[in-house]
């Protein structure tokens, strides 16, 4: 989508084109005639959830830029595809990575698989460990955070994927945990509440129960698309297993974990790429790191 807002054509005097592109999918920036700079915001890829009581996926990596162009300029734009469900009580897949010429965000680590002893893998935001499995995997310092780390105790919990803006949760070996670990919620940027979900990006997916106490104990997936875990619980009426829920598309959103093998993780959603004009839209205040000296 482009927007343009101006009191006329272009010459001495007159307003600078204030506008949105929205990239989807692939394809290439022109900067138009007159500006001279742009605010861009790239998602990576979220990543997949895990199988049988798998970890939430970790959100897409996330990056904030103000940088200079030239009219006319052409730009490679990259959109992240999301990780594949995990399967069997295997890992989910890792999500792919996003650009905006040589600025590069990276895709969300895969949740953990319980079958595959999983402990959740590094990305751009680290995926969550499978239930007995901990810590969660690393995220990328300044695109994102680790995930959240399971445990064996009182019905296999799964950890919760990282996001952007938070660390996933984590269920303390120990603890009397109803539910499994939710995912980290990403990042809000008002100025873009059009786009992603409802203005946020970058959710962490939730990790998986099997057996909790609650009715349904799966974890929350994080604001910005995270997927929610499954949970299936042990009082009546017990909810069947099932599979993870998917990312939301074009947040970067992680996949929900699945409860049992039989089901698969919940897929990652994809990235998005976001430029606006001319810089200066997107606050200073949001905490993603600012790439001031990228070069194109």
């Amino acid at each position: 989508m482009i927007g343009f807002y101006s009191a006329g054509a272009m010459g001495p005097g007159l307003p600078t084109p204030v506008g949105i592109q929205a990239f989807l999918n692939s394809g290439s920036f022109v900067a138009p005639g007159g500006v001279t700079s742009v605010d861009v915001l790239v998602v990576a890829g979220g990543a997949g959830g895990g199988s049988r009581q798998g970890g939430g996926g970790g959100a897409g990596g996330l990056r904030v830029a103000t940088l200079p162009v030239t009219p006319g300029q052409s730009i490679p734009v990259v959109v992240g595809e999301g990780g594949a469900g995990g399967v069997s009580g295997g890992p989910g897949g890792s999500g792919s990575s996003s650009s905006f010429g040589s600025l590069v965000a990276s895709g969300g680590g895969g949740g953990g698989g319980r079958s595959s002893n999983n402990g959740g893998s590094p990305g751009g935001s680290g995926g969550g460990s499978a239930g007995g499995y901990s810590p969660g995997g690393s995220g990328v310092v300044g695109e994102g955070n680790r995930g959240g780390g399971g445990n064996f105790d009182q019905g296999n919990k799964a950890g919760g994927g990282g996001g952007a803006g938070a660390v996933g949760k984590s269920v303390l070996s120990g603890i009397i945990a109803v539910n499994a670990g939710d995912g980290g919620d990403g990042l809000y940027i008002p100025q873009l509440a059009e786009y992603g979900d409802g203005g946020w990006f970058a959710g962490g997916g939730g990790g998986a129960g099997f057996d909790t106490p609650a009715i349904d104990g799966g974890g929350k997936g994080g604001k910005g698309g995270g997927g929610k875990g499954d949970g299936a619980g042990k009082t009546s009426p017990a909810v069947p297993p099932g599979p993870g829920v998917p990312g939301t598309p074009n947040t970067g959103g992680g996949g929900g974990g699945s409860g049992s093998a039989d089901f698969p993780g919940g897929k990652g959603g994809k990235g998005v790429v976001i430029v606006l004009w001319p810089a200066g839209q997107i606050p200073p205040t949001i905490t993603a790191p600012r790439a001031q000296t990228v070069s194109l």
